[in-house]
């Protein structure tokens, strides 16, 4: 049996992927969606799914959900926005760090889509922060790479 005779065995018994899966399994992805599922991999650390929404709307509706957005917000207003999620104070800081290598070492979130897998995970990992999860998390979801979790 071919691995798409059973993905598509599994996607008839239980249908398409819901909530947090809806985007996360989406293939392709926008820019956008790539950059808010890798921000939501690091809201969703130690986070109930229904916190790290909040926390994603209110980014949203502030306009900094991007790498570049988070980046140059200021670091106690990315706080307050992220705030629902938890440990908000870590978290800004890691959105932080990650949005700094995505934009000013890879040079955007394209450029880092076109990088080796492996390349790109050693560079995640490097961050203080992201552990092996996280970066297979933003590999897997947010770049569509074939690694597990």
């Amino acid at each position: 049996m071919e691995i798409r005779d059973i993905y598509r065995d599994l996607k008839e018994k239980h249908g398409k992927p819901g909530g947090q899966w809806s985007l996360w399994c989406k293939r392709p992805k926008t820019l956008k969606e790539k950059e808010t599922v890798a921000a939501e991999a690091i809201l969703t650390q130690r986070a109930n799914w229904k916190n790290v929404v909040l926390a994603v709307e209110n980014l949203e509706r502030a306009g900094i959900l991007s790498m570049e957005k988070i980046l140059t917000c200021g670091l106690a207003n990315l706080e307050l926005l992220i705030r629902p999620s938890g440990f908000y104070r870590l978290k800004a800081q890691r959105l932080k760090v990650l949005a700094g290598f995505i934009v000013d070492e890879c040079g955007g979130t394209e450029k880092a889509g076109g990088m080796f897998t492996e390349q790109l995970r050693k560079g995640l990992l490097s961050l203080k922060g992201i552990g092996e999860e996280t970066a297979d998390d933003i590999l897997l979801y947010a770049f569509e790479r074939p690694v597990f979790v």
